[in-house]
């Protein structure tokens, strides 16, 4: 299963968070853009399933349930 976004998403997701501090330095968004560019295709190549993270919460929740009961 992967849950994916665009990094575009990802970091502007990482800057307006209140709850953690990661990824709003300039050396960590660097190495955030980094790993995504390194390891996003190797999880995409191994997932059975991709989720655009981008959906609705509830839209995410649902299609999980859904994967998860092999509908």
């Amino acid at each position: 299963m992967l849950l994916s976004a665009p990094a575009e998403v990802i970091l502007e997701r990482l800057a307006t968070r209140a709850t953690n501090d990661f990824g709003k330095s300039d050396d960590e968004r660097r190495r955030i853009l980094r790993d995504l560019e390194t390891f996003e295709p190797l999880l995409r190549q191994g997932a059975t399933a991709e989720i655009d993270a981008r959906a609705q919460l509830d839209e995410v929740v649902d299609a999980l349930e859904q994967i998860a009961a092999g509908v």
